[in-house]
């Protein structure tokens, strides 16, 4: 069974013209009709003073409660009349597909970008809300968006993860922890090489020297959203924003980006990111995770963290989300509001393996060229036993240093750092503080590569289960 395909698109002033094409094996069926964008918009602003009230605390325990009860109630009510009006008749054939078998539950929603604001993700069809029983994605429509043929992608793939250039100290505990926990699981992850950058580190140069040729691009910070498109985007240090015209010329820009952006702005939050998604999506990037609203801190890195950990068992980003904002429902409760506040710009059926686009021949090339450093890094360990010891230490002095506490599974791994050989695993190194780029290799096994960030006086754990060749 493929995807639904529903098209929102304006018609007039007063009314938007949908359509939905239900694919099949054996045929393909187009329906069409209209819905009362008066309608629509009262609903959408309704929804919006929900979204902003669920973010006052109440004095006592008990309206709290009460809040979030009723928050949740006009959640269901407003969520019910906007599936009513935008689906009509046909969300009674939306609700048969989506009791279908899990992995065939897909719906695409093609809007015009005067639409973008319409929360699709919140419709409730009476028993669920959509979004948390089917995989979604969006495509938006934009007569002026050029489109690009996607970058080849070929392992180790690239990870850039940039971490709150505004330096906030509000947020900074909370962006703290979600790098960590988007570096635990990328670095238990074979075949990635991870850049992070942090604070002052983050700026308009790196983010164009490091987004070329990344296969997933991952921003965690502010967002700057208001009414003038060309004012919205990346809040950068010293009051400057990284835009979606900022971006209009790379090449070969990231294959996933994810931006977890949070904004003062609750009813604009959308247009904050949206620039950046059209031009990264017109320059080739396959798909983009933004918030359509503000999202706390805390919910946000629990999002992101469940999204990637279903990507990597294997969930298309469709069902990765969805499965991350039913996590997020029951962690924090429907009330939070969170959990809906996600959407994929994208074809949801896409997984991490569709963004592995290289020739066989560029593959057989790499392949050889890992077995060719693998042996190097064997001699190396041959040739210096002086560092094949279990504390590794040797950094210069008067060099801020950090530790790398380096273990594999299976063990007895060669150690490569920047291009050293520093001993076998299990082993702690002492490193200079900054970027390390680490290999591990083991006779037998995939070479396991990454960038690692290490800081002062600090140690940094890997743990990476190195993989069988076949």
């Amino acid at each position: 069974m493929g995807p639904v395909e529903i098209e929102i698109i304006p018609a007039s002033e007063t009314r938007i013209a949908l359509s939905a094409q239900y694919a099949s094996e054996a045929t393909a069926l187009r329906k069409r009709w209209f819905a009362d964008r008066e309608v629509l918009d009262a609903i959408c602003r309704d929804l919006s003073e929900v979204i902003e009230d669920s973010g006052t605390l109440p004095a006592s325990e008990a309206a709290l409660e009460r809040q979030q009860a009723e928050t949740t109630r006009h959640l269901k009510d407003l969520g019910l009349a906007l599936f009513q009006e935008l689906l009509k008749e046909e969300g009674d054939r939306i609700g048969e597909i989506s009791a279908a078998p899990e992995h065939t539950r897909y719906i695409i929603f093609k809007i015009d970008r005067s639409l973008a604001y319409i929360p699709v993700e919140l419709m409730f069809d009476g028993t669920e809300f959509l979004s948390t029983r089917m995989a979604m994605g969006r495509v938006i429509y934009a007569e002026d968006t050029p489109r690009q043929p996607a970058g080849e992608r070929t392992p180790p793939y690239r990870v850039f993860i940039a971490g709150d250039p505004s330096n906030d100290p509000v947020i900074h505990d909370d962006v703290e922890q979600e790098i960590r926990e988007l570096r635990q699981i990328f670095t238990r992850s074979a075949g990635f090489s991870l850049m992070i950058q942090q604070g002052a580190e983050v700026t308009r140069q790196s983010i164009l020297t490091h987004l070329p040729g990344t296969t997933v691009f991952h921003f965690t910070g502010h967002g700057v959203a208001t009414e003038e498109d060309a004012a919205a985007g990346i809040k950068l240090g010293g009051r400057r924003v990284l835009g979606g015209e900022a971006l209009a010329g790379l090449k070969d820009p990231p294959a996933l980006a994810f931006l977890n952006m949070c904004t003062p702005v609750p009813w604009l939050a959308w247009k904050g990111a949206l620039g950046l998604i059209e031009t990264l999506l017109g320059r080739g990037t396959r798909a983009c995770v933004a918030s359509l609203w503000d999202v706390k801190s805390a919910a946000a890195t629990r999002l992101a963290s469940r999204f990637y950990t279903h990507l990597f068992e294997g969930e298309t980003f469709g069902h990765a989300l969805r499965r991350a904002r039913t996590d997020l429902a029951e962690t924090f409760g429907l009330h939070a509001l969170s959990w809906a506040a996600y959407t994929l710009y994208g074809d949801p059926r896409l997984s991490l393996e569709d963004l592995d686009a290289a020739p066989a021949d560029r593959g057989g090339r790499l392949h050889t060229l890992a077995t060719v450093l693998g042996v190097l890094v064997l001699l190396a360990a041959l040739l210096f036993p002086a560092t094949m010891g279990k504390e590794n230490l040797g950094t210069p002095s008067g060099i801020p240093v950090g530790y790398l506490v380096v273990e594999s599974i299976p063990a007895d791994a060669a150690i490569l750092i920047d291009g050293e050989a520093r001993g076998m695993t299990p082993s702690t190194v002492e490193v200079a503080a900054g970027n390390h780029h680490i290999i591990l290799r083991r006779q037998g096994y995939r070479r396991w590569e990454a960038w690692i960030e290490v800081r002062e006086s600090e140690k940094t754990v890997l743990e990476p289960n190195l993989v069988r060749m076949r």
